[in-house]
């Protein structure tokens, strides 16, 4: 099981390893989508809290509201025991937003 340790520690130098841009995708047992990690916001002993990448961009009144950034990032807190395995890619650009990837601390 993946554990505080590895969210606060291990992911960290894994995404280091790569000395590129690149994207976390954390799988969550009983969760229909993957979750696609910008940064672990806190890792406590029995779950992680994840800002994770929306489903859908900020439209409508939201446009206004923040008119620097182009997302508003979720929060998802999730069990150790829930978490099924992470992936770690290469970040490749879209042409739309650029690169979005994972935010290293």
């Amino acid at each position: 099981m993946l554990a505080k340790e590895y969210f606060e520690r291990i992911l960290q130098e894994q995404v280091n390893s790569f000395r590129a841009s690149v994207r976390v995708k954390v799988w969550v047992a009983g969760r229909e989508a993957v979750a696609e990690v910008r940064r672990v916001f806190a890792a406590h002993d029995t779950f992680v809290i994840l800002e994770i990448f929306p489903q859908r961009k900020r439209v409508g009144w939201q446009t206004g509201m923040l008119p620097e950034e182009r997302w508003v990032f979720d929060q998802l807190a999730v069990p150790y025991e829930r978490v099924t395995h992470t992936e770690i890619t290469i970040d490749v650009p879209d042409d739309e937003t650029g690169s979005i990837g994972f935010v290293s601390e």
